[in-house]
């Protein structure tokens, strides 16, 4: 109602005909594929968007919304639980479209052309086939060429070839990898049997891919994200057939057990290359994991396994947050052991404390030591996120260090 009353203050008093909604990275809120630290949009995407519908409705169409994203479920799923989807095939989703060759010919002409530079046919039409009109590869393909080619004249445009892209094919392949493990990443993180499927393929199609592929929903979505020409079959971008060869298992094992609300996208091509990073999550986890044990291994030796107990010794030291207006909902028909899962690093931490007696003898009694290593940790998790360690690689590491060393002391 509120949300309808703002929408009509803003028709009625603010000169203004129609409101524009645009959410972008929609998967962010879509059911089941959000992430576990997006988990509340299970419930919460329905109500969201039936206010969204209604007051669309209600205001014959003054309020309009568009949502854009890497995954098309959240307009494509007919229900969610046992509740129909409010925005199912409200519109049928668009793919950004590759360049046409007449596109293609226009813009590297054209920005050759700023670059003193002639692309003569044979050229462009290797630069189409070859980088499946995606504007962006091409552009950083044809700028690789332009830096190794000697301009002939100040004056006159010097001519490429078909012949100056071949001799540069090693050099473009490794200059399109960071974008191109961007663009796979879409598929490692929402579609990973796709992916997997995709690894098939670039390594030789067996049968079982060809059955896939001949499938109702197997070339359609491929095609639909310009990855495979849909009459071929073959991929549309040679460089990313060739990436999946060498790097694909690496990138995905990279990738995949990264918490995707846990990073930004634009930080990934940084992360993956990145061996403290790696090293620095892999600690962190394994501190998260062993925390949650340990809080449910001691609280249900203390409390004699009444589980009814330990749920409420852990939620009555847990804050209220949007979306958790109280905490003991979190345990209501599910195991501990399920539900502890949810709890935020910092929810952790909380538990500890209020249950400090209990714990004190693990951290050797030091609160102001478990508390400081605990908050650097913490900081750790957002610090990683942005791909920036700096100096401070060596206090995230000893917090961990001190942390793990204490918690390893409980057996497996």
């Amino acid at each position: 109602t509120r949300f309808r009353d703002d929408v009509r203050s803003l028709l009625a008093n603010g000169d203004i005909e129609q409101l524009v909604v645009l959410l972008d990275e929609i998967e962010h809120i879509t059911p089941h594929i959000s992430g576990r630290f997006s988990i509340h949009w299970d419930d919460d995407f329905i109500p969201f968007w039936q206010t969204m519908r209604a007051v669309h409705q209600e205001t014959q169409g003054a309020l309009v919304f568009v949502v854009a994203g890497v995954n098309a479920a959240a307009v494509e799923t007919v229900s969610f639980g046992a509740t129909q989807n409010p925005i199912f095939e409200v519109a049928p989703p668009h793919y950004l479209e590759p360049f046409d060759p007449d596109s293609v010919r226009t813009m590297v002409r054209t920005v050759g052309r700023y670059g003193g530079v002639r692309f003569d046919e044979e050229a462009i039409h290797h630069i189409d086939q070859a980088y499946g009109g995606h504007p962006y590869l091409i552009r950083l393909a044809c700028s690789v060429v332009w830096q190794r080619v000697e301009r002939s004249s100040a004056t006159a445009l010097t001519r490429i070839t078909e012949g100056h892209f071949r001799v540069a094919e090693g050099a473009i392949l490794e200059r399109l990898r960071a974008p191109i493990r961007d663009i796979l990443l879409s598929l490692v993180w929402w579609y990973p049997d796709d992916y997997d499927m995709l690894q098939l393929l670039a390594e030789g199609s067996s049968d079982f891919v060809q059955e896939y592929l001949d499938g109702a929903s197997g070339l359609g979505h491929y095609a639909g994200v310009n990855l495979l020409d849909p009459i071929s079959q073959s991929f549309r971008i040679d460089a990313v057939r060739q990436f999946l060869i060498d790097a694909g298992d690496d990138y995905r094992d990279a990738v995949s057990p990264l918490r995707r609300t846990d990073l930004e996208l634009d930080s990934i091509a940084e992360l993956i290359d990145s061996s403290d990073l790696v090293e620095l999550f892999k600690k962190r986890t394994e501190v998260e994991v062993r925390l949650r044990k340990a809080i449910v291994a001691f609280l249900s030796v203390h409390l004699v396994y009444d589980m009814t107990l330990v749920a409420r010794s852990i939620s009555d030291n847990l804050p209220k947050r949007p979306g958790r207006p109280d905490p003991q909902q979190l345990f209501v028909g599910r195991k501990v052991e399920d539900a502890i899962e949810d709890l935020y690093f910092e929810d952790l931490r909380l538990v500890i404390d209020g249950n400090w007696s209990l714990f004190a003898p693990l951290f050797d009694d030091r609160k102001d030591r478990f508390d400081m290593n605990m908050a650097t940790a913490n900081e750790a998790r957002r610090s990683d996120s942005h791909a920036k360690l700096d100096g401070a690689r060596d206090d995230f590491m000893n917090s961990l260090e001190w942390l793990l060393a204490r918690l390893r002391r409980i057996p497996e």
